[in-house]
C-alpha cells in the first residue's frame, strides 16, 4: 500500500459549476493531483520510515527528510496539499460558498 493516496472527490465534478467547470475539476483531481501523489510516493519510496501518510506531517518535519529527496517532497507534498485545499475535501458547502460569494450577481442561473 502506498503511503499517500488520492482521495475521491466528495462531490460530483460539476458541483461547482458555473464557477469552476467539470472539465477543470476533473483535470485538477484526476491528472494534476494524482501526479503530485504519485511523485511524492516515488520520492519517498527508498525511505520507508518517511511513509507518514500525512502530508502535513512530512512537510512539517521537512528538516528530517533526506536532502536528496527534500525538494521533491516539498514540491509534490506541497502540490498534494494545495490541491486537497483547492478541491475542497474538507467541507463542500464551505468551498461552494467561498467560490460563489465573490461572483454573486455576475452570472445567471
Amino acid at each position: 500500500m502506498k503511503p499517500f493516496e488520492l482521495a475521491p472527490l466528495p462531490y460530483a465534478y460539476d458541483y461547482l459549476e458555473p464557477v469552476i467547470d467539470a472539465e477543470t475539476m476533473k483535470l485538477h483531481h484526476d491528472k494534476h493531483h494524482q501526479a503530485y501523489v504519485n511523485n511524492l510516493n516515488a520520492a519517498i519510496a527508498k525511505y520507508p520510515d518517511l511513509a507518514y501518510g500525512c502530508v502535513d506531517c512530512i512537510l512539517g518535519d521537512i528538516v528530517n527528510v533526506p536532502e536528496d529527496i527534500r525538494q521533491a517532497v516539498i514540491n509534490n507534498g506541497g502540490g498534494h496539499k494545495n490541491h486537497t485545499m483547492f478541491l475542497g475535501y474538507h467541507d463542500e458547502n464551505l468551498i461552494r460558498l467561498k467560490l460563489q460569494r465573490p461572483f454573486e450577481g455576475c452570472y445567471r442561473r
